[in-house]
């Protein structure tokens, strides 16, 4: 079960700080996104077959009843350019 926390003023979450620090501990040199973030990039896409992702935990946001944003961390799968495919 993902666990919510809620955050206010100046705290900041930072993905691109934990997606750097998971590439220097893997010695990957490549730009890391998720599949989404490469379909904002590049468009249409797919992993290549056979391509095995890094996983990471990211924080992720979303809206609750009181119309504030609770952000999480969940699982995300991360790739490089090389492992995936314009259709």
């Amino acid at each position: 079960m993902l666990s919510a926390i809620r955050v206010k003023g100046d705290d900041i979450i930072n993905n691109e700080q934990i997606i750097k620090e998971i590439a220097e501990k893997n010695g990957i040199e490549d730009e890391l996104h998720t599949l989404n973030g490469w379909i904002k990039r590049i468009g249409l896409c797919h992993v290549k077959s056979g391509e095995e992702p890094v996983e990471a935990f990211l924080w992720h946001k979303r809206k609750n009843s009181n119309n504030e944003f609770d952000f999480y961390k969940t699982k995300s799968f991360l790739y490089t350019k090389k492992q995936i495919e314009k259709f």
